[in-house]
């Protein structure tokens, strides 16, 4: 068992929850814990890994949600039961090398992807042209927010030419924009870019989540793309610290 401020909370937070009655000692799952239950759940009933869900990630009450500190523990838990859940599906999938649907399933829940691309993960197992495929598409599907899939997108074989559209087959080199919260001089850090300004300016100045602050133009030598993709019709280029000549096209007041 782990005291509340080794996972983040403040004293503040503590002070709060033992001034309300609550349950300041209440278990926190551990790492270890959960690596345990990744190996035990794939032999586990539905009962059996509702008792362990139980046991080993208790769910805060409801009314208790609505402090900060427990609602990140709400937040915490529910995405490790949501793995748990679903894991003995998707490692079945593996094991039968069903690796379409395989795709399909990990790429369409996100709380499954830290299981499936943790060290000795099942993408392990998966053929070098199904890994490419998976990593890309839970990329695609949220998964450009988790560091686990990004670092493995950026430690692909480059693609190059074959995974740019048909115009581009004689090209050496591209330009490419994006819509940047973050400095132009660390843009090169960032995977994602477009071949399109359009769907930069889009995210730029038309987005509901708006974010950006500049918009960047850069030069992309063609050997240096990771792959391409347009599954969210967004025309983009993966890369790493390979944009070049990046330029300021605009600036947005903060």
């Amino acid at each position: 068992m782990r005291e509340f401020d080794e996972l983040g909370f403040s004293e503040h937070d503590i002070k709060f929850l033992e001034a309300h009655g609550l349950d300041t000692d209440r278990h926190m799952t551990t790492n270890e814990e959960v690596q345990k239950l990744f190996n035990a759940v794939l032999d586990m009933t539905e009962d059996e890994l509702h008792e362990a869900m139980e046991r080993y990630i208790p769910m805060p009450p409801m009314p208790e949600v609505v402090n900060p500190a427990v609602y990140a523990e709400y937040q915490e838990k529910r995405r490790i039961r949501q793995m748990l859940i679903f894991y003995p599906t998707v490692a079945k999938l593996a094991e039968e090398g069903n690796w379409e649907e395989f795709i399909l399933r990990v790429s369409g829940i996100y709380e499954l992807m830290p299981a499936v691309f943790r060290p000795d993960g099942l993408c392990e197992d998966a053929p070098d042209d199904i890994y490419r495929k998976l990593l890309v598409a839970c990329y695609e599907h949220h998964g450009d927010g988790l560091l686990s899939v990004c670092a493995r997108i950026t430690d692909l074989p480059r693609r190059g030419a074959e995974a740019l559209p048909p115009e581009y087959a004689d090209a050496d080199v591209i330009t490419v924009y994006r819509a940047a919260e973050e400095d132009p001089e660390d843009s090169a850090e960032s995977l994602s870019w477009t071949i399109k300004r359009e769907v930069a300016e889009f995210f730029m100045y038309e987005y509901d989540k708006r974010h950006a602050r500049y918009l960047l133009e850069a030069k992309l030598d063609v050997a240096d793309v990771i792959d391409y993709t347009d599954a969210r019709n967004e025309a983009e280029v993966l890369q790493d610290m390979a944009v070049y000549d990046v330029r300021v096209l605009d600036e947005l007041d903060e």
